[in-house]
């Protein structure tokens, strides 16, 4: 049964994608001469992408606090690439990924189609650009979403956050949200340590084929009340982690409830 619930997925995945596509290609066409109409059809295109998406995949939402609205910073810990689902169904914010992030199948293009930031973490002259980037997104009225952490986890403890990243916000004294993020497996299931978070040396391919033959689980998201503001750029990090972590339920935890 979970193999043909997999397949049954996958089938409805591949037609939801090519089907929000199509309309998004019309869009892009109908306001070519309106970059304002053409935000509007991106924006809506990719949210009703991420809602039927966690729908599909059988992820029920769990939501403390209320989501920032744009223009914002926010930053979270991250656990796998379905956070990238779970916070496009539910702000209106572009993220700043991992480069190799754009090579991934279906959730690749989605980041590309939402506008990421794509960044190349080996080279330090591209977080100057990408900083600048920032900068040019919140001047759009746009929200930005970071994953300090730079790699996803099992969801045991928040990792060290890059501080790089926040440079921008630093400097210009904007406030940066916040939210912790975790997962949680129906009883029965295998722990959501091993089949949501994507960690280690697991492949794509293979983690999300087994993700898929779950038939539910829930994202809990935790959006803080008051976003956190410094001039100083790790003092602002430190914060921001502390805070995350204050929230944060360990999936380990969890999954030995």
């Amino acid at each position: 049964m979970r193999h043909i619930r997999a397949v049954i997925r996958i089938f409805l995945i591949v037609f939801t994608t090519g089907f929000l596509c199509f309309f998004w290609l019309l869009g892009n066409l109908l306001s070519m001469r309106s970059p304002k109409l053409r935000e509007f059809v991106r924006y809506h295109i990719v949210h009703t992408w991420a809602i039927a998406l966690t729908t599909i995949m059988g992820m029920k939402k769990q939501v403390t606090g209320n989501a920032p609205r744009p223009p914002f910073c926010l930053v979270s810990n991250h656990l796998s690439y379905v956070d990238i689902l779970l916070f496009l169904s539910l702000v209106r914010g572009v993220f700043v990924s991992r480069a190799d992030v754009r090579q991934w199948p279906i959730l690749g293009y989605l980041a590309y189609l939402s506008g990421s930031l794509f960044i190349d973490r080996t080279s330090a002259k591209d977080v100057v650009r990408v900083n600048s980037l920032i900068e040019g997104a919140l001047s759009k009225n746009k929200g930005v979403i970071l994953f300090p952490e730079g790699t996803s986890s099992r969801g045991k403890v928040v990792g060290p956050f890059r501080s790089s990243l926040l440079e921008y916000p630093a400097q210009t004294e904007t406030p940066v949200h916040f939210a912790a993020i975790s997962y949680e497996i129906m009883p029965g299931s295998p722990p959501a340590s091993e089949t949501i978070c994507w960690w280690g040396d697991m492949t794509f391919s293979d983690h999300l084929y087994t993700l898929l033959t779950i038939p539910r689980y829930r994202a809990l998201i935790h959006f803080g009340e008051t976003p956190i503001c410094s001039r100083d750029r790790k003092q602002l990090t430190t914060k921001l982690r502390e805070k995350i972590m204050e929230n944060f339920v360990p999936v380990i935890q969890i999954d030995h409830r």
